[in-house]
């Protein structure tokens, strides 16, 4: 159903559905290759300078699928569906490869993107080798947070809320003294989730979502 908060399309018959329970709603692929639903807020977040952003959501992946991608996070995709023509962060699970990723057109070219596999994240791997001990169960129910700041160059950090060490950073990305250029080309972003096939599957694709907010120090604005 439309809605004036969300922009919703199904692409070659993907699906999407409330859960059994209502608490959320589920993206889901068929078993063909190129089929799956994205979902993103018509409103972008306006960043405001000097003002950092925080970005929660809650998901469920439900199974790492070879050939089933999944994505969760802030960016915007500007080329036709499913492309990597765009700007913001999201996290990634391909397969069976979790990864945190920034996306960018500052070079001027579409399909620049900055994808780091979990066993190098540089903050906490979050598999248990970490200082944190926690070992993310991707089978399970998770609480993604990421907190950027743009001013063009500025820093965007993964982490996750874990209930016994709250958040938990995991991965940063610092632009700072560290790029010859912006790390996207703004920071007021939509949120977006998506799932997609990217090859012919034994089991369906299925992104669950349940619950984001974006705060701006403290206060709700989406």
């Amino acid at each position: 159903a439309k809605t004036t908060i969300w922009e919703a399309v199904a692409v070659a018959s993907g699906t999407a559905t409330l859960t059994s329970n209502l608490y959320g709603t589920e993206l889901n692929t068929l078993l063909t290759n190129g089929s799956g639903y994205w979902i993103q807020s018509y409103n972008h977040v306006r960043y405001a300078p000097g003002i950092s952003v925080l970005f929660r959501i809650t998901f469920h992946f439900n199974q790492l699928i070879t050939s089933a991608r999944q994505r969760v996070g802030m960016f915007t995709d500007q080329g036709t569906y499913p492309s990597n023509a765009g700007d913001g962060f999201y996290l990634e699970a391909d397969g069976s490869n979790v990864s945190v990723v920034r996306r960018y057109m500052t070079a001027g070219v579409a399909g620049a993107e900055e994808r780091v596999n979990q066993a190098n994240w540089n903050m906490d791997k979050l598999d248990g080798t970490g200082a944190s001990g926690v070992n993310l169960n991707w089978t399970k129910t998770q609480h993604f947070v990421v907190e950027y700041q743009w001013l063009g160059v500025g820093t965007i950090r993964f982490g996750f809320e874990t209930g016994q060490n709250q958040v938990v950073w995991c991965h940063q990305i610092v632009s700072v003294n560290a790029s010859s250029q912006p790390w996207c080309r703004t920071g007021s972003l939509a949120v977006m989730a998506e799932v997609h096939s990217t090859g012919a599957l034994a089991t369906a694709g299925r992104l669950t979502l349940v619950v984001c907010v974006v705060l701006h120090e403290g206060v709700v604005i989406e």
